[in-house]
């Protein structure tokens, strides 16, 4: 596999065009793109943006569980 024979460098740079990349295609749907984003800006080395992206994919997962749950709650 070509991406196991980069040097580390190399790699974390790939990461960051990666992030830089959905940042712009997606600039209008970011919400959309958190894990992705969150997962190529911890490996880009990114960190600030790694926690944003990270808390963002957080709240937006909760927020999915909460409303399954809501669902699954009997109605009085």
């Amino acid at each position: 596999m070509a991406y196991t024979g980069l040097l580390h460098e190399d790699r974390r740079q790939i990461h960051a065009r990666v992030v830089r990349a959905i940042e712009t295609v997606y600039r209008d749907r970011l919400g959309e793109q958190t894990e992705q984003l969150a997962h190529h800006a911890l490996r880009a080395g990114l960190t600030e943006k790694a926690v944003f992206y990270l808390w963002q994919a957080g709240l937006r997962a909760s927020a999915q569980f909460a409303l399954r749950d809501a669902r699954a709650c009997p109605r009085t």
